[in-house]
């Protein structure tokens, strides 16, 4: 008997929703539960909400971005920087979250899904050594 997965479970579930009205929803939710109960996953339904969001955004061209910075970006730069990320990923929309951390030196760290693009000056100090050191 094959595995179930979470990424197989979340799928199944989007295309289960598709073309639903309400009352056909509310019934597909409590069916699902059911069977994330009886087959013991229902410890899992915060790790399958995830990846149902995952394969949503994918379907709809939708990628999520999460920037840190030691200081506030402009709305100029916070454009910029968007502009960037729907050509570099391909997509319609970006929904981005932008956090100041004041442990960072300058730069900033750019986490899309499971990419993670480090440009703070931390990160590239460290890239310095190892290039000196390697030469």
């Amino acid at each position: 008997m094959a595995k179930i997965s979470i990424k197989n479970l979340a799928e199944t579930l989007e295309n289960m929703t598709e073309c639903k009205n309400v009352k056909e929803l509310e019934m597909l939710g409590k069916n699902f539960a059911i069977f994330l109960k009886n087959k013991k996953l229902l410890s899992q339904s915060e790790e399958i909400l995830k990846e149902l969001q995952k394969v949503i955004d994918r379907k709809k061209g939708i990628v999520r971005m999460k920037v840190k910075t030691a200081k506030v970006l402009t709305e100029e730069k916070k454009k910029s920087l968007e502009h960037e990320m729907k050509e570099r990923y391909g997509s319609k929309h970006i929904e981005s979250e932008y956090f100041e951390d004041k442990n960072l030196l300058g730069g900033m760290k750019i986490q899309v899904g499971e990419d993670v693009l480090d440009m703070t000056y931390r990160n590239n100090l460290k890239q310095l050594e190892k290039h000196l050191i390697n030469k």
